[in-house]
């Protein structure tokens, strides 16, 4: 507890804030490879590798990159791009997102003897208010079938705003009835009929629709996903009333589960009452809901706030999942912290983050001068008396003109369990950076020393380099020494790529990424690969 209330103090008692505001068109992995090392490094879990993945492989809709709020404050901070024009090729917009039909086809392939590889193929057709949207993908295990698909109109009629049918990734309110919950079933082995009917994604697959009357809005979700073991069968309805500054929903939620082998169901009823209200740069937003499985009631409570003034902004956020909670479909905020939830009705067992946990959630920044920003966020959230989770994030950075900065950041997280130790977690990061601008180039670089729970302490160097130039494309550098060990005077893992991407014609770009991985304690020390895009337009 010393280490809340001390990073309490240093959050109201010093002009600091949080990192600065994650856009949502500037996270970013810059590949699943990236996305990957960052899993084979413990800074991520298997479960926000393949919430992750959806991000990188498929895209997501605007608003569901709040997927990322699930992931510690540190590592949104070492993967967050903050120059969008060279994260996004400047030509692309200009030659590719006019023309009606796009195809791109990525091919990776490691270059050791009896080499693995893999391939995306990514179609897309857009033409008046219809669009279509089609993936197929093969992982480097010989696994290929369809992992996306989906049919979009917009504005059918005054009335109708938007029909979807396939792939879905909405949510309703806050998300804590209705969001991204991430897979609850497995996928086909194999490209064949249920991998058309029921790809590998995890968010919902069946029939949206938006639609508008004056300062009403109804939104109506369907979905059925499954597997041989199960299916999760979904219905839910948001019913909005539009004022001037608020908006007030209603937003009942009806999942199934069936075990197939034994045809047993289970149904999970959720109702949400949302309150959105957003005066002049101000937001706040609160989101309640009550359900009942079997004969267990549900409570959930989550709040998301933004105060914004001239020099600095608050942000705050709170949650409560009750002891019962089910989450089968809810996305909202949330801490680290999982357990294991049964349904014992249908044997179905699943990992959640939400049930049993209240938290929160504070940022503060403020620009002192117009050369100092300072910056701290702090998460605390705990499960009953058992388990409690601390992340705190300072930073300070100095501009020393409007190309050059220097920055200091204090990353800290704390996981502890009282019951029993093994479950305890303790990580502490320094880190001192530099981020150069220029018209067409954009450099970052950092060295940070790292102290983990069972670990020996480690430093790393890691750097980036992305030239946008007219005559070779985009060149994009990546360097990360990411663990040097202090004590036994070893580098243990190294990672970098080059990666080249240049128009061909108007119509066509090629990308060529060559990476290698060293690794110490990997089955396989040394690996290279080699990854090749094509994308045209017509």
């Amino acid at each position: 507890m010393k280490y809340l209330w001390a990073s309490l103090l240093l959050l109201f008692l010093v002009t600091g804030g949080t990192q600065a505001e994650q856009k949502t068109d500037a996270f970013l992995f810059p590949s699943e490879d990236e996305l990957f090392e960052s899993y084979l490094l413990g800074e991520i879990t298997y479960d926000e590798y393949i919430r992750l993945l959806d991000i990188v492989t498929n895209g997501v809709e605007e608003d569901m990159l709040t997927l990322t709020d699930e992931l510690s404050l540190e590592l949104l901070e070492k993967y967050f791009s903050p120059d969008d024009s060279l994260n996004q090729d400047k030509s692309e917009k200009h030659s590719l997102s006019s023309q009606q039909l796009k195809y791109k086809h990525s091919y990776a392939s490691y270059l050791e003897e009896n080499a693995r590889s893999r391939y995306q193929s990514n179609f897309k057709y857009s033409q008046y208010n219809l669009s279509v949207d089609l993936t197929l993908r093969r992982e480097f295990s010989g696994r290929e079938r369809l992992i996306h698909r989906a049919v979009q109109i917009r504005d059918v009629s005054p009335a109708i705003h938007e029909i979807r049918i396939g792939n879905i990734s909405k949510k309703f309110g806050l998300g804590t009835a209705l969001g991204y919950h991430g897979k609850n079933v497995s996928f086909s082995d194999y490209l064949n009929f249920e991998s058309l009917l029921y790809p590998d994604n995890g968010g919902y697959n069946g029939l949206y629709i938006d639609s508008r009357f004056d300062t009403y809005r109804c939104e109506i979700l369907g979905s059925l996903v499954r597997d041989a073991e199960y299916a999760f069968s979904t219905f839910g309805a948001g019913l909005t009333k539009q004022f001037e500054q608020t908006d007030i929903s209603f937003i009942p939620v009806v999942t199934s589960v069936k075990n197939r082998a034994n045809q047993t169901t289970v149904t999970d009823y959720k109702s949400s009452f949302y309150l959105n209200y957003t005066p002049n740069r101000h937001r706040f937003k609160i989101e309640t809901v009550v359900g009942k499985i079997k004969d267990n009631s549900e409570l959930a409570i989550v709040t998301d706030n933004k105060i914004k003034r001239e020099s600095d902004k608050i942000e705050f956020s709170g949650w409560y999942y009750s002891r019962s909670y089910i989450d089968l479909t809810g996305g909202s905020r949330t801490s680290l912290m999982s357990e294991k939830a049964e349904i014992d009705d249908v044997d179905y067992s699943f990992y959640t983050k939400r049930k049993n946990q209240m938290g929160m959630l504070t940022k503060y920044e403020r620009e002192i001068s117009d050369s100092w920003n300072v910056s701290q966020s702090v998460l605390y959230a705990f499960k009953s008396s058992d388990s409690t989770e601390l992340q705190t994030f300072s930073q300070i950075q100095k501009s020393l003109n409007k190309k050059l900065s220097l920055y200091y950041d204090f990353s800290f997280r704390d996981k502890a369990r009282f019951s029993m130790q093994e479950g305890s977690y303790f990580k502490r990061n320094h880190r001192f950076g530099i981020k150069l601008y220029t018209t067409n180039s954009y450099i970052r670089c950092y060295m940070s020393h790292e102290i983990k729970t069972g670990e020996d302490p480690v430093v790393g160097l890691f750097g980036e380099y992305k030239l946008n130039s007219q005559s070779f494309g985009l060149l994009h550098l990546w360097m990360n020494i990411g663990r040097y060990n202090l004590e036994t005077k070893r580098t243990d893992y190294i990672y970098f790529f080059i990666r080249n991407k240049i128009d061909l014609t108007n119509w066509g770009k090629i990308d060529i990424k060559l990476s290698h991985r060293y690794g110490r304690k990997s089955t396989s020390t040394n690996s290279n690969q080699i990854t090749m895009t094509f994308e045209c337009a017509i």
